[in-house]
């Protein structure tokens, strides 16, 4: 199942969000790396502003620019207090007026 962030304009700048509930148990997030990629895998490291932040069970990022028209890839890790480490896809398509 595909999951996608709300279509946004290359101009705004939102925090994105992952949950990991469902996932966590009684286990809490010690660390979260956060990449985009365009449609070619390439990492655009120029659309993060920041780094990730934590929050419970969530994984915060806030992020910018991109292309008018394309689509973006979000990919989050989320290591918890176990050791295993969580990962979250989301999609995104950047669109002037979104």
């Amino acid at each position: 199942m595909s999951q996608f962030f709300p279509d946004r304009d290359p101009g705004s700048t939102p925090i994105c969000t992952m949950d990991f509930a469902s996932r966590l148990g009684l286990a809490t997030i010690s660390s979260a790396t956060w990449v985009i990629e365009d449609a070619t895998g390439t990492a655009q490291p120029t659309m993060l502003v920041g780094l990730p932040s934590v929050n419970g069970s969530q994984v915060l990022q806030q992020i910018q620019g991109g292309t008018d028209g394309a689509r973006y890839l979000h990919r989050c890790a989320a290591t918890l207090s176990t050791g295993v480490v969580c990962y979250g896809d989301v999609t995104q398509l950047v669109r002037k007026g979104a």
